[in-house]
Parts: C-alpha cells; structure tokens; sequence
C-alpha cells in the first residue's frame, strides 16, 4: 500500500489491480472477448478503488461544510460528494454486470459467480436508485433522500453502504476470480 497525503488528513490509499493482461492472450480464455472483458472487469474495480479513495479524502472537508450554517448554499463540495459516491455505485455495478457475462461464458467462473452475486445486489439497487432519482421526485422519497452518516448514503429511505468494506466486496470478488485463472493458467483443463 502507498500512502496519499490530502490537505486535511492521511488517507491509506489500496493499490490498484494489474493483473487482467496477462490473462488476455494466455490460453486461459478460448475467446478473445472473455479477456477483453476481464480488462473492462478490472477497470471498474479500480475505478471503484479511485472512487473510494477521493469520498475518504473529501469527507471530512464535506461534513464540515455541510454541517455549517448555510450549508445548502455552498453546492461544489455537496455535488462533488454527491458524484463521487454516484459513480462508486456505477462503478461495483458494473462488476457486478461483467463478471456476470464473464460467467455465462465459463462454468468455472459461472460456479464463482454463483456463489457471490447475492453480495452485489445492494450495488445494483443503490445504482438504479440514483440513475431514476429524477423520476421520484416526491416529497415522500426526498424527505428519506441525501447524506447519511457511517459512509452510508439514504435514499427513499433506504441506506446503501460506501465503506471499505463494501469495497473490500468488490476487490475480494476480483481477487477470488484472478486466483481461478491463475490456477488454470499453471494447471490448465485437459
């Protein structure tokens, strides 16, 4: 791990993957399109990775603006929390999305896939609840909607977690993947 300074504290930074290209080529995936998406898999992992690091490094800084007086008037730091934590979300869906194709192409990966989609459905929800928010746009929903302590984020009343360890989610899922094609890269199928 390397470590990251940011104006207001010390933020221990999780380094990002690098593994998907050795896999592209390596005979692990019969078609080119099965290692293409596991390139597109680890992008979104480490945008989630990104994307978790730049909520931890303007936390602080958005609470203590937020919890001021006038709060409301001051819009750059709330919109930019506000998207950062969207495209966390867009981000660990879309894992979920490709290793879910990556599944319907490989039975090993569809075993894996099985056994830690069920993890992923809060991702999926807190997404979809974001990207339709516009269409929701009653008092009802909206008094349950915004900032919520505990690196939660509430909508409709409903809490989605942006922690490390919905992250850790998402990085275990990966990692769980990439020690499967390792074994079979040194061991493959007969």
């Amino acid at each position: 791990m390397k470590l990251a300074m940011c104006e207001r504290s010390l933020v221990v930074r999780m380094k990002e993957y690098a593994e998907a290209g050795q896999f592209v080529f390596s005979g692990v995936f019969p078609l080119l399109e099965q290692g293409m998406a596991l390139v597109i898999l680890e992008g979104y992992v480490n945008g989630a990775i990104l994307q978790r690091h730049r909520i931890k490094e303007e936390k602080a800084l958005f609470y203590e603006i937020v919890s001021g007086k006038h709060a409301w008037e001051k819009t750059e730091p709330r919109n930019k929390y506000w998207l950062d934590v969207h495209f966390y979300f867009i981000c660990c869906d879309k894992v979920r999305s490709v290793f879910s194709y990556l599944a319907t192409t490989d039975s090993e990966i569809w075993k894996l896939w099985n056994t830690l989609w069920p993890t992923f459905q809060e991702f999926r929800d807190a997404r979809n609840e974001l990207e339709h928010l516009d269409e929701k746009f009653n008092r009802e929903y909206l008094r349950g909607t915004g900032y919520a302590k505990d690196e939660k984020y509430a909508m409709g009343g409903r809490l989605f977690d942006y922690s490390d360890s919905s992250l850790k989610i998402v990085t275990d899922s990966y990692e769980a993947l990439i020690s499967l094609l390792r074994m079979r890269k040194t061991h493959p199928p007969a």
